[in-house]
């Protein structure tokens, strides 16, 4: 990176700092503030390093359906452990395409459920739950988590 790149980067975090801030006069902590402008742009930069791998947030990091709907236009897919999380990403229109089940131990309902919605990627990390997609989610894409 260079001088003028980690100037221009300060820059943006000291605007971003000085806006949470203000934001937060008065207000009871712990609050949290966020920049959708800066979470954008940090989202297509982090997609755009790596384009040719595929990216998945994990909902369970923030559920806001804002940050959703701002990761979603990013072209950035999701990662989901259960039922609650797969369905808000269903009813904001976020297709099944871009949905990985990341959970080490999923039920067999909520593979079930994922299945039937149209999710075909699912990670594993035993032999068991290689079984359990092999009967439950046939043809599916599987990922090996570590």
């Amino acid at each position: 990176m260079t001088m003028m790149e980690t100037g221009v980067l300060n820059e943006k975090k000291a605007r971003a700092f000085e806006k949470a801030e203000r934001l937060s006069r008065g207000k009871q902590t712990p609050l949290l503030v966020m920049d959708k402008e800066t979470l954008g742009e940090e989202a297509r930069s982090f997609k755009a390093a790596f384009p040719a791998t595929g990216i998945f947030y994990a909902l369970k990091a923030n559920s806001d359906c804002v940050v959703a709907d701002l990761i979603h236009d990013t072209g950035i897919g999701f990662e989901v452990g259960s039922e609650g999380a797969l369905r808000q990403l269903l009813e904001v229109g976020v297709p099944a395409s871009d949905i990985i089940s990341g959970n080490p131990l999923k039920t067999p309902a909520f593979v079930s459920q994922s299945y039937s919605a149209g999710v075909r990627k699912y990670t594993f990390d035993s032999f068991p739950e290689i079984q359990k997609m092999a009967r439950l989610a046939p043809k599916s894409q599987l990922y090996v988590r570590l």
